[in-house]
């Protein structure tokens, strides 16, 4: 079963949707359209639309991308994600020095590391993680779309105003990004008009995206997509995805209402394939798809690369594929489909959801770096560039044509062009401690306040220490600034060890040597109410009445192996481990 893509309100509810440090999305396990979650019908989580946009992230993470332009945006659910404010202005762990040699211990004459030293050493044993889980800095987002009631979704979804935390608050939810300080400057600009049609602003963006749009295009535009994208705008890197037509018969339908709100004959009456979409006016299978990016790829001197997402092997879990296709008979142009006559060798590479990602060629010339965001060095970090370049040009009035495409590009335009019109341009500012971190011992005596506070503990995870707005705050935005507030501090009060099986921030606990456990005053309020919760002989008893629970941690195992126990009344019953 399928469906379009998600309707304003799926859209909206994105602002609740937070891309975490992982790469991954978190997101609450919900029914939807296109995973539907059932005991007799297969499903995919997170749902098609949802993956595809967590894999176009994760791509645009690891080209260390700056720009990107939105082709055929619609209501702007990629834009609300990518407009979201990264963690922080740099990304952990960063280039260290290289060793130093030990210094003497004035005690025994005998060579030993310094505290510093030493700091470092356990530093450059952390492994770094994978570039898709990179922060994503961009610097401008731009949105280009037909539809004049999407654009203005768009333009609601991508104008609110980030709310920065006190300083003086801890976060109440470490992932509500969207309530999180912006780091960086970001422009948005939204420009109504057709793909095929060239507009300036365009030109010299790192990265262009168009998710599930080439297949609403009608023959002439789809001829100039290549020639206009690919060939004038030049972008480093073109994502483009598509629906694979021949995953349709894997689809299941659980009623007859389901399939006809699915199942759409080709409106062009070119074919006689069944498509996912009213408005699509063409779905390719793999072999297709792979001939036209191949060839607009040779064409414009671009190299490309095929995945997918939502595989065939997840989709049906650890059911058995059933074969034949069980919506087979409601695809008969498939009927001799190498997919249809067999299942495919390999599920897990078998997606419903075609992804191409091209990457711009440089003939007699290396190949460019990503233009990734580098902050101001540090005293033991290797030298990088400076950052916060202001962006040129300004892009023209909101309601204005973009400049008509120039005499030597005439003839890649549309034969009956209308000029790209500027629906809106916004932009986000940076909050002001951005870049402009706290002196080290105020970092330190924050991150102190933190543990007693908060924690109340030694030892904490640095992602856990990063995700608290104070912190950030004193620290300008910058990690590398709390690392080096830790290594440069005098003695052993403050330090650092790797957790083994993790990578980058997660792997790496800070730990507070000075910390001392309060002391509870006995009579308090606190023990009042645990004795009243507790039972004649002093075990804790569960009182739950109504309201609906949040309980951290809970995972399969079930509440009997859980070892938990569930406290308090209606709303404010929380979980907690005794």
């Amino acid at each position: 079963m399928v469906a379009a893509e998600p309707t304003e309100d799926h859209v909206a509810g994105l602002a609740s949707l937070q891309l975490t440090q992982t790469g991954a999305v978190a997101a609450t396990k919900l029914p939807t359209d296109e995973g539907d979650e059932s005991d007799d019908k297969p499903f995919f989580f997170p749902p098609l639309w949802l993956g595809r946009r967590t894999a176009i992230v994760e791509l645009l993470r690891k080209q260390g991308i700056r720009t990107v332009a939105d082709l055929g945006c619609g209501p702007g659910a990629l834009l609300q994600i990518l407009s979201m404010p990264a963690n922080s202005l740099d990304d952990f762990p960063a280039d260290l020095p290289p060793p130093s040699p030990y210094s003497a211990s004035p005690a025994d004459g005998a060579l030993l590391p310094s505290a510093r030293t030493r700091k470092l050493e356990t530093l450059r044993k952390v492994p770094r993680a994978p570039g898709t889980e990179a922060e994503l800095h961009l610097r401008r987002l731009v949105g280009v779309d037909i539809n004049p009631e999407s654009l203005d979704n768009a333009v609601r979804l991508t104008s609110a105003t980030e709310k920065a935390p006190a300083s003086d608050d801890l976060d109440p939810s470490p992932w509500t990004r969207t309530e999180r300080e912006r780091w960086e400057e970001l422009r948005i600009e939204l420009y109504l008009g057709g793909l095929e049609v060239y507009n300036e602003a365009l030109d010299g963006m790192d990265a262009m995206v168009a998710t599930e749009v080439i297949e609403h295009l009608t023959p002439h535009a789809l001829a100039k997509f290549g020639s206009v994208v690919l060939g004038v705008y030049q972008a480093r890197t073109v994502i483009v995805t598509t629906p694979n037509h021949e995953f349709n018969p894997y689809f299941v339908s659980s009623s007859k209402e389901e399939e006809e709100a699915n199942r759409f004959p080709d409106p062009t009456g070119r074919t006689t394939r069944v498509f996912r979409d009213s408005d699509h006016k063409f779905e390719w299978t793999q072999a297709e798809f792979q001939k036209w990016a191949n060839n607009v790829a040779v064409e414009n001197e671009y190299s490309v690369q095929f995945s997918g997402v939502g595989s065939l092997r997840h989709y049906f879990g650890g059911r058995p594929i059933p074969f034949p296709p069980p919506s087979l008979t409601a695809h008969p142009a498939l009927a001799n489909s190498p997919a249809s006559l067999a299942v495919p060798a390999d599920p897990s590479k078998f997606f419903a959801t075609q992804v191409a990602t091209f990457t711009r060629q440089y003939p007699n010339e290396s190949q460019r770096s990503p233009r990734s965001h580098r902050t101001t060095p540090l005293p033991f970090f290797s030298p990088v560039s400076s950052s916060f370049a202001t962006l040129q040009p300004e892009p023209p009035s909101p309601g204005s044509p973009t400049t008509p495409l120039p005499p030597r590009l005439v003839h890649r335009q549309s034969t009956t062009p209308a000029p790209h019109v500027l629906i809106k341009s916004t932009t986000l500012r940076a909050v002001p401690s951005a870049g402009n971190p706290s002196p080290p011992q105020a970092i330190l005596e924050e991150l102190g306040r933190i543990f007693n506070d908060y924690f109340e503990r030694p030892k904490v995870c640095l992602r856990d220490i990063w995700n608290q707005s104070p912190v950030r705050t004193a620290c300008g935005g910058v990690v590398a600034n709390l690392v080096q507030a830790i290594v440069e501090s005098e003695g052993d009060e403050w330090d650092v060890e790797v957790v083994p099986g993790r990578m980058g921030d997660t792997a790496t606990d800070i730990v507070w040597k000075g910390w001392t456990e309060k002391v509870a005053e006995s009579g308090t309020a606190k023990e009042d109410e645990d004795e009243e919760l507790s039972d004649d002989d002093g075990e804790p008893r569960v009182e739950y009445v109504g309201g609906d629970l949040d309980i951290a941690g809970w995972d399969d195992t079930g509440a009997a192996d859980w070892g938990g126990v569930i406290v308090g009344r209606g709303d404010d019953a929380k979980a907690g481990a005794w």
